[in-house]
């Protein structure tokens, strides 16, 4: 997709999504969630605190999970077995692909972008105008062909940064008085995590697995 068709993508989902805001509640996943994401650098997090501001001095979110600068990211994929757990195996499956996929993968920059909306959650719109990002995020998903999410995938993929995920009947910031205009900024990419999401307790707890560096 090229650059100016994810502007024009990004527009069309707030046109499509902003009235629906405060009007959905964030689910936790059934089963154990992995997950691949590209961290946001640690020298963006003031500018990540400062944007974070600007949405809550805009309104109420009522029940909002709120991601910490350190933990904000790009997910790449959701890999899982549907309604069910994963086998033991199939983690180092996963590790073995995404070495493989990161040894062939150039270093590259994203831009974040304005903000925008789902109906349960306030994100940053990510641009990628070198291809590298859907290249990634495609490689992936095809060498790693099971989902927790399978309907986020290919050409539903949406590259975005979630701030906070909202309870339901949050006020709507995205009101005619709010700018969700951002500067863009251009990110590194040359690290991806792969991780999990919940503990063998069931208690919803990131745990990184393991870092791959891009070449």
């Amino acid at each position: 997709m090229n650059y100016q068709k994810q502007i024009e993508r990004f527009q069309k989902l707030f046109e499509e999504n902003f009235s629906m805001f405060g009007t959905k509640v964030w689910e936790e996943d059934p089963n154990f969630l992995y997950f691949i994401y590209i961290p946001l650098p640690e020298v963006f997090y003031e500018d990540a605190g400062n944007v974070m501001k600007k949405i809550q001095s805009a309104g109420e979110l009522k029940d909002a999970f709120w991601v910490s600068p350190w933990n904000l990211h790009i997910t790449l994929a959701l890999p899982g077995r549907l309604g069910q757990h994963f086998q033991g195996n199939e983690v180092p499956f996963m590790e073995r692909v995404l070495g493989e996929i990161c040894a062939e993968m150039p270093k590259f920059s994203i831009q974040l972008a304005n903000l925008n909306c789902f109906p349960n959650c306030v994100y940053r719109e990510v641009l990628d105008e070198s291809g590298n990002l859907y290249e990634l995020h495609n490689k992936i998903t095809e060498k790693i062909p099971f989902s927790q999410h399978p309907e986020y995938e290919g050409e539903n993929f949406v590259p975005h940064m979630s701030f906070f995920y909202g309870g339901k009947d949050s006020e709507n910031i995205f009101t005619e008085d709010f700018d969700r205009e951002l500067p863009l900024i251009e990110i590194p990419v040359n690290k991806i995590l792969f991780g999990k999401a919940r503990d063998k307790e069931g208690k919803y707890q990131r745990e990184i697995l393991k870092e791959f560096l891009l070449q």
